[in-house]
C-alpha cells in the first residue's frame, strides 16, 4: 500500500490522492520488482476472498486522467522544469513535491525498486518524489518509528490480510496502524457496519459500501497482493489445483496423488527418483470463487497468524 500522510494539506486533497493513484503504473510495477508476483487491487480486500467487490477496481493507469486532475487544482508546470507548480502569495512558487518512505531491509530490494518506480511514474505528471529510506533490522527499526511519528509524506508499506479482513485498525479515526492519520465520520459508521453484521448477505453489503467508499476518498492508495506459486513433481497430480488460493495453497493435499505409480504422497518408505518439476501459480480471483460459490466467511490467515505491517514479504501492498 502507498500510505498518505494527512496532515499533509496537499494531501487531504482527495482529487490530489487520486492523480497519484491514475499516474501509478501497477502493472509495470509488479512485472519489474515482483516479476509479476502480484495482482493489482484498488481496495484493501484480497482478491481471492468471497468479499472482494470486482467493482472497485477504478484507478487504471491513465495518465491523462491524472493530468486533467492536477490541472483542475492549479498544479501547472509554470518555470518548464517539469515539476508542476502553484502561485502562492507574494508571486513563490510551490513545488509539488512529496518524501516517498521505505524500508530498507538487508536482502530485500523489492520494496526499494517498486519504490524507484512509482517515483518515475508521478515524476511523469509533473509530482516531484524524493525516496527516503529508514532502516528495518533486527537491530534497528528506523521506518515503523518514522511511520508512528508521521515523519513521511508517503510511505510504502504492506499489511497482512486473510480472506475476511478487519480494517479497522487501518481506517477508523482512532485505528492503531492508521498511521497516515485519516479520519472520515463515513468510513467509521461503514467500519461499524461491518461489524455489526451477523448474517453473511449482511456482511457482503456492508464490505460492497466499504469498499465503494474506499474508492472515493482513497484513504490510502492500494496497489496490489502479493502472490507466489507452488512448486511440485512433475509425477504428482494435483486434483484439487483449481481451489488452491493464496490464503491457502495447500488445500485438499490430502487429495493428491502420484499418478504414474498410484502412491500415496506420504509412504513410509519411498525410493528416491529423478523428477521433473513445474509450477503452479494460484488461481485468479474469479477461478477461487467459482471453486468455492457458496461458501460462507473464512479462509486461512497468513503464515504469521494476524494482521500488521510487514517488510515486504507477503500480504497487501
Amino acid at each position: 500500500v502507498l500510505l498518505v500522510n494527512h496532515n499533509n494539506a496537499l494531501l487531504r486533497t482527495p482529487q490530489i490522492r487520486k492523480a497519484i493513484a491514475y499516474a501509478l503504473d501497477r502493472r509495470d510495477i509488479i512485472t519489474k520488482a515482483y516479476l509479476g508476483h502480484a495482482f493489482a487491487t484498488d481496495v484493501p480486500v484480497p482478491p481471492h476472498s468471497w468479499l472482494y467487490d470486482s467493482d472497485s477496481k477504478v484507478y487504471d493507469y491513465n495518465v491523462r486522467e491524472a493530468e486533467a486532475l492536477l490541472r483542475a487544482e492549479g498544479w501547472l508546470d509554470l518555470d518548464g522544469d517539469g515539476i508542476l507548480e502553484k502561485q502562492e502569495s507574494g508571486n513563490a512558487l510551490r513545488k509539488l513535491s512529496f518524501r516517498l518512505l521505505v524500508n530498507d531491509t538487508p536482502d530485500e530490494s523489492k520494496r526499494k525498486d517498486a519504490a524507484n518506480l512509482i517515483q518515475q511514474c508521478l515524476g511523469e505528471v509533473g509530482i516531484d518524489v524524493q525516496v527516503v529510506t529508514a532502516a528495518w533490522t533486527n537491530e534497528k527499526n528506523d521506518y515503523l518509528s518514522a511511520l508512528n511519528a508521521g515523519n513521511f509524506d508517503l510511505a510504502l508499506s504492506g499489511f497482512y490480510m486473510n480472506s475476511c479482513p478487519d480494517l479497522s485498525s487501518y481506517l477508523s479515526s482512532n485505528g492503531t496502524l492508521n498511521y497516515g492519520g485519516y479520519s472520515s465520520g463515513e468510513m467509521d459508521a461503514l467500519l461499524q457496519r461491518v461489524q455489526q453484521a451477523t448474517e453473511e448477505n449482511e456482511l457482503n453489503a456492508a464490505m460492497e459500501g466499504l469498499q465503494a467508499y474506499f474508492v472515493s476518498d482513497l484513504p490510502f492508495i492500494q496497489l496490489y497482493f502479493r502472490t507466489s506459486s507452488v512448486l511440485f513433481a512433475d509425477e504428482v497430480n494435483l486434483t484439487s489445483a483449481a481451489q488452491l488460493t493464496e490464503d491457502a495453497p495447500f488445500r485438499g493435499v490430502e487429495r493428491w496423488y502420484l499418478d504414474s505409480r498410484g502412491l500415496s504422497l506420504f509412504p513410509a518408505k519411498m525410493e528416491s527418483t529423478e523428477s521433473t518439476w513445474r509450477s503452479f501459480d494460484t488461481v485468479t480471483p474469479e477461478e477461487s470463487l467459482n471453486a468455492e460459490e457458496g461458501a460462507s466467511a473464512g479462509g486461512g490467515d497468513d503464515e504469521n497468524g494476524d494482521e500488521g505491517v510487514e517488510t515486504g514479504e507477503n500480504g497487501a501492498a
